[in-house]
């Protein structure tokens, strides 16, 4: 990832409290979010296939945990 650069986009005051909470943790909170959303259903529906492997939506949700959690590194999932 690149953390140079900066991003005038700005979180509104309630999920930075979330996120910044030590007592929080993030990858539930998204996973509930996900299922709660019926993400899953969206992404299928919206035409977001692959031919084998790990399903679509399942790709979706560790990519954007990814982005959420903050490592550099992929290789954690």
């Amino acid at each position: 990832m690149n953390h140079s650069t900066k991003s005038s986009f700005k979180l509104p005051k309630l999920v930075e409290n979330v996120l910044s909470d030590t007592g929080i943790l993030i990858d539930n909170l998204f996973a509930d979010a996900w299922r709660s959303l019926n993400l899953s259903s969206l992404s299928h529906r919206a035409g977001i296939h692959k031919r084998s492997g790990v399903d679509a939506s399942q790709v979706v949700y560790l990519l954007m945990m990814w982005c959420w959690v903050g490592s550099d590194s992929i290789a954690m999932f």
